[in-house]
């Protein structure tokens, strides 16, 4: 367990989601979809099985229905007045009257004549009939194979007399059952027996009309006071004994599923209603429903399967795009490890995002920033400030011996009234006791002022007549922080320049104002004659299209450092106006 827990852990996040959330999804899906299917499936075959009872039920109500249709048929044969007329005649017919037998014959015509009629009534399911009186016995539509033998037909009257006129089935003795009733005299009040009326039913017809259903035709087995009535000719003897064998356990069930002759049938077995001695077994063709239940199983485990593929699908597309992002965090990680100033681009992607990762992958640029931002004023302006000083001057070996042979020679020229040399000396002394033992980073612009005017005392001396100088500044901003050594390499470069292009009186003028287009915002100005400026001279710089020439610590060197202390919050430009080389800095007020 311990080797599978580690194995686990060591796995990549993008596994681990995966394997998790499919097997939480797998389990939750198939529990749900297992029960599902198994109520519905339940829920099926229970409406199926009330169907198909309902199915068979309506068979034999339709045979019920069949059989009181014949007693009310008995009745209306009983009550009709050609049948009555003619019994009468026959009933009250002297047998000594010559005419007797006219009288009979005729009688007879009438009966036979109204009972076909009867018999061929549409939907009748009558197979004959037999009026039988004393005088005669008429018989409409019997055939030979059905003629009842003098004891059947006396055993018949027998049980019909005893039924007081009521319709009764007879069915004992018999090859087929009959309905049979007395007919008496319904005028008055003294309801003779005129006869006895025996109907003989087409029982296999009466069957196959009522079995018939969309799914092939019942199977119907018909009981007559438990006797068997009728069977399927296509069912023998063994079949019947097979059925009935087993179908006795169903006793206290009304339907069961069988299989029988290879086809699986939903039998159910019940009495015809209003006709108790009647009973009925029917099987109810099963299989193509159970066919059309298996497809339906089927199409319902396919549609899950299909469903339950497209869900890992989704799922995988989804953890995908989660663990990309992960990914691309981790990615820059390793180059800001490697490589912090070259981290790979995902553009904005995750700049205007809200969620988790998104905030991740915010704070993560945000702290490369500030890291990246404090390297450069931590360090590269701490070298940039050394390059400065070496280039400010290269004889930093000993400071102090130099400072004091500046000392010894400004001495010497006040001794021998050298007045010039003394201030050239004493200028140069300050200039470089300011550079050389200013250790910070940061002047106020005073002090970047008074190194203007130590450096400018020198070139006036040196140059006398051909340089002119003036130094303009706003009191208001002499506490302004500025980054040391930035105006005087600027001074320096535009007299060097100036100076050596030309052999007229060169005018520079440095100029300090606050900047009105912005408030809290100072520009410094430093202008000169004798020399133009490039246009986009920075860029042409940074692309080493020219090549800076004299002294000074550089351009590009005062635009990192302004850059470093400011940011992106200053102006650094060069441009020609009115005659004049024009240096412009902008920058923000900060009191130093």
């Amino acid at each position: 367990m311990k080797k599978l827990r580690a194995f686990y852990l060591n796995l990549s996040l993008k596994v681990k989601l995966i394997f998790s959330s499919c097997l939480c999804f797998l389990l939750l899906f198939a529990t749900c979809s297992v029960a599902a299917l198994h109520i519905v499936d339940s829920n099926n075959r229970r409406l199926l099985a009330g169907s198909l009872a309902s199915n068979a039920e309506l068979s034999t109500h339709t045979i019920s229905s069949a059989l009181d249709d014949l007693e009310q048929l008995s009745y209306q044969i009983m009550a009709s007045q050609t049948i009555q007329s003619a019994l009468s005649r026959i009933y009250y017919a002297d047998p000594s009257d010559f005419s007797y037998d006219i009288i009979i014959s005729g009688a007879a015509q009438m009966l036979f004549g109204e009972l076909m009629s009867f018999r061929n009534q549409e939907n009748s399911y009558i197979s004959y009939m037999i009026l039988e009186t004393d005088a005669i016995t008429c018989r409409a539509g019997i055939a030979a194979y059905q003629e009842l033998s003098d004891g059947q037909l006396e055993d018949v009257i027998r049980q019909a007399e005893a039924c007081d006129g009521a319709a009764v089935w007879i069915y004992e003795g018999l090859d087929s059952p009959v309905l049979a009733r007395e007919i008496r005299e319904i005028r008055g009040t003294r309801l003779n027996n005129f006869g006895t009326l025996i109907i003989g039913i087409d029982i296999p017809q009466l069957v196959r009309d009522t079995t018939s259903t969309s799914f092939g035709e019942n199977i119907c087995l018909l009981y007559f006071n438990d006797r068997l009535l009728y069977q399927p000719a296509s069912s023998g003897s063994e079949d019947i004994r097979w059925l009935q064998e087993g179908l006795r356990d169903m006793e206290n069930a009304s339907y069961k599923v069988i299989d029988f002759q290879d086809t699986s049938y939903f039998a159910v077995v019940n009495t015809i209603s209003g006709h108790p001695e009647w009973s009925y077994l029917t099987l109810v063709p099963y299989q193509e429903y159970l066919d059309s239940i298996h497809t339906s199983s089927l199409l319902y485990y396919t549609v899950i399967l299909i469903s339950l593929l497209l869900s890992i699908l989704l799922n995988l597309l989804i953890q995908k795009r989660i663990v990309r992002d992960l990914d691309n965090l981790i990615l820059k990680m390793h180059h800001f490890h490697g490589q912090p100033e070259a981290l790979p681009d995902f553009g904005n992607e995750y700049r205007d995002r809200t969620d988790e990762l998104g905030v991740l992958h915010q704070e993560f640029d945000s702290m490369v920033a500030e890291i990246q931002h404090l390297i450069r004023v931590n360090y590269t302006n701490e070298l940039l400030m050394k390059d400065a000083q070496l280039k400010a001057l290269e004889m930093q070996i000993n400071p102090h011996f130099l400072y004091n042979t500046l000392e010894s020679i400004n001495w010497r020229a006040k001794a021998t009234g050298s007045q010039e040399i003394s201030q050239m000396v004493e200028a140069l002394g300050n200039l470089l006791r300011k550079t050389l033992s200013h250790h910070s980073q940061k002047n106020t612009l005073q002090e970047e002022l008074e190194l203007v005017r130590y450096y400018m005392t020198i070139m006036d001396l040196r140059f006398e007549d051909r340089l002119e100088y003036e130094i303009n500044a706003n009191e208001t901003l002499l506490d302004a922080e500025i980054p040391t050594l930035t105006i005087q390499p600027l001074v320096e470069n535009a007299a060097n320049y100036a100076l050596e292009e030309m052999t007229e009186m060169c005018y520079i003028n440095i100029e300090v104002k606050w900047f009105p287009e912005k408030p809290f915002h100072f520009m410094i100005l430093v202008r000169n004659t004798g020399t133009e400026f490039e246009e986009n001279l920075l860029e042409k710089l940074r692309t080493a299209q020219i090549q800076p020439r004299g002294l000074g610590i550089g351009l590009l060197n005062i635009e990192e450092r302004l850059r470093l202390t400011f940011g992106d919050d200053f102006s650094f430009e060069f441009y020609n106006e009115d005659g004049y080389a024009v240096a412009r800095i902008i920058l923000p007020y900060r009191s130093a």
